[in-house]
């Protein structure tokens, strides 16, 4: 616990806190914050993490990881400002902040355990579902042996699932490599239009299928950008396949590319049904599902676009109204310097 007055100076802290900082007491207490964060790494970062949580208080920050004598914990920051009620100036008052440091070192190693799981039993479904897929495949051959109306149905049903479990043992293998802070990236300097026709192709059967007309607004050239391919493909595949499972039938999905003075930004527009404005803040939440009855994945697609987006120095929104589809947009840094030909490598 430490407690901060209106004028930004320590006026109470607890043994805990002494702990973890490894100061003394007359380094901290009756000292101005900004003072001791220059000398101390801890309290720089939580006096840095304070605004953001503040302007969002849904922000996914994560816990300090601290070391102590050799062991690693686990601190939740939380902040509470405090108020008081003048009677003479009828108004509140600002009298300082309370700032808690909360143990949670042992849910964060039973997080951890969870991601170890999840990345080993992904890796070892892989291997099975590939020879179910294979088996699959064999049937449709006719070497093999002529099936009936009924056995391909069969057959196609069973590919619809393995699809399926596909889509999902690779969002929780991507899950797993973000969870653990691993995310490798392979930057290099790309067409945006190659990002959106690889997308288009990997989901062509997909859009056939609704008999969708696709709609493409682009440039004749444009400036590179910075990125990584795979990744950026997986967003756009994502926010794309998105857009075919909610359009109806032999609508249209509206797919465009615009560069901007510093940044790119890649839109994908749907004729679905649109999403309350309420909705919008939960979709690139982790395990977030607007509609529970659907059992189309984990809820983590959207959540793992957005790690990757961030991870490329780029963001990601949605825009949308009930009734009038919706329109994702993420943008990624272009590689020009101050040359319209220099690039940043």
């Amino acid at each position: 616990m430490l407690l901060i007055d209106e004028n930004r100076k320590v006026v109470l802290i607890n043994n805990t806190v002494l702990k973890i900082t490894g100061l003394e007491e007359k380094e901290i207490l009756n000292q101005r914050i900004d003072d001791v964060a220059n000398k101390n790494d801890l309290i720089k970062t939580i006096e840095n993490l304070i605004p953001q949580i503040k302007k969002d208080r849904e922000a996914d920050i994560k816990p300090l990881r601290i070391i102590l004598d050799g062991d690693e914990f686990f601190y939740k920051l939380e902040f509470d400002e405090i108020l008081t009620y003048s009677a003479f100036l009828k108004k509140e008052m600002f009298i300082g902040t309370m700032i808690r440091l909360k143990d949670v070192t042992q849910f964060q190693k039973r997080d951890t355990a969870k991601t170890n799981l999840l990345a080993t039993v992904s890796h070892e479904l892989k291997t099975p579902l590939s020879s179910i897929n294979l088996s699959l495949k064999m049937l449709d051959d006719n070497r093999v042996g002529e099936l009936n109306h009924e056995q391909k149905e069969l057959v196609v049903a069973l590919r619809n699932q393995s699809n399926r479990l596909s889509r999902v043992i690779k969002d929780l293998l991507e899950f797993s490599q973000i969870e653990t802070g691993n995310i490798k990236l392979n930057m290099a300097i790309l067409n945006p239009t190659d990002i959106l026709e690889l997308s288009v192709t990997a989901l062509m059967m997909s859009i056939s299928e609704k008999r969708l007309i696709l709609w493409w607004i682009w440039m004749k050239t444009y400036p590179k950008f910075f990125g990584d391919i795979e990744k950026s493909v997986f967003v756009y595949v994502n926010l794309l396949n998105n857009a075919i499972r909610y359009s109806p039938v032999g609508s249209s999905i509206t797919l465009s590319i615009i560069a901007e003075q510093k940044h790119v930004r890649f839109y994908v527009k749907d004729s679905g049904p649109g999403i309350p404005k309420d909705d919008q803040e939960k979709l690139f939440k982790r395990y977030a599902q607007l509609n529970p009855k659907e059992k189309t994945g984990w809820g983590l697609g959207l959540a793992i676009a957005k790690d990757f987006v961030l991870a490329q120095s780029g963001d990601i929104y949605v825009q949308s109204e009930p009734g009038k589809g919706c329109e994702f947009c993420f943008t990624l840094p272009l590689a020009l310097g101050k040359g319209s030909n220099t690039i940043i490598l």
